[in-house]
C-alpha cells in the first residue's frame, strides 16, 4: 500500500453503517487513528464492535460509508489484500479445512513458500 501524506489519519473510517436485517448494528460511525495511536473499542454485547472490526478486516461489508488505511480506501480491496486480520473472540475455522490448512492460511494467503508454511505450522502446532 501506498504511503499517504503524514498529517492525515491513519485509519479513517466515515459514516460506516450496517444492519443485519431489521437490526442496526452500526449507525454512521465516524472515528480517526493517527498513526502510533492505541485505540480499544469498548462496549456491551451487540454495540457494534466486532461488527466494526469485520468491516474493516474486510470480513462483511458495510451497507454505507467509507474506510481509508494510510490513505487507500480498503472497501474497494478484497479482504486478502488488505493486510489486515482480527482474532475472534470465540473459535472461527473454515470447516472445510484441516486443523494444519486453517493455521497455515494466512501464510498461504500471503505466498509463502509450502515448505516454510510446513515448518512453521508444524512448530506452531507442537507449542499448542
Amino acid at each position: 500500500m501506498a504511503s499517504s501524506n503524514s498529517g492525515a489519519s491513519f485509519l479513517d473510517i466515515r459514516a460506516v453503517s450496517h444492519a443485519y436485517g431489521d437490526k442496526k448494528a452500526l449507525s454512521d460511525v465516524s472515528l480517526q487513528v493517527h498513526r502510533g495511536e492505541v485505540l480499544a473499542l469498548l462496549g456491551p454485547s451487540g454495540s457494534g464492535k466486532s461488527t466494526l472490526l469485520s468491516i474493516v478486516a474486510g470480513i462483511i461489508e458495510p451497507r454505507s460509508g467509507s474506510i481509508a488505511l494510510d490513505g487507500v480506501g480498503l472497501l474497494e480491496l478484497p479482504a486478502s489484500s488488505r493486510e489486515l486480520g482480527m482474532v475472534f473472540q470465540d473459535f472461527a475455522l473454515w470447516p472445510h479445512m484441516t486443523v494444519g490448512e486453517n493455521v497455515g492460511f494466512p501464510l498461504s494467503t500471503r505466498r509463502a513458500a509450502a515448505a516454510e508454511t510446513q515448518q512453521r505450522v508444524a512448530e506452531t502446532l507442537r507449542r499448542v
